[in-house]
């Protein structure tokens, strides 16, 4: 699975349109209710990504968990976690198509 791409900087913008999630609680239908911890830039592609959470799951610092990737390609996500502290990785298009929201992403007209 490939995730729609963006440079670093709409990567960012995507990042501070939704940075008002931080600190609320939602429930997707693939998710128990969780907290957002965190809105934050990450690689676009699968295999990237997923080293990615595995540093986030290491550092608890986004930016450090950012730090390896070298490519031109990111995507956004969310971070967040259940009452348990399980963390929950969603892809920002995820949440905006799971929430029914309207939203015009950089770079795609």
């Amino acid at each position: 699975m490939e995730f729609q791409t963006f440079s670093f900087e709409d990567a960012l913008e995507i990042c501070d349109d939704f940075s008002d999630l931080v600190d609320t609680e939602f429930k997707l239908p693939t998710t128990p209710m969780v907290l957002v911890e965190h809105v934050v830039v990450c690689p676009a592609k699968v295999e990237s990504r997923n080293t990615f959470i595995r540093n986030f799951q290491e550092t608890k610092d986004p930016l450090d968990a950012l730090m390896f990737y070298q490519d031109v390609d990111y995507g956004a996500m969310i971070i967040s976690t259940d009452t348990e502290g399980l963390y929950y990785f969603i892809d920002i298009l995820d949440y905006v198509r799971e929430k029914g929201l309207s939203y015009n992403f950089p770079g795609s007209y």
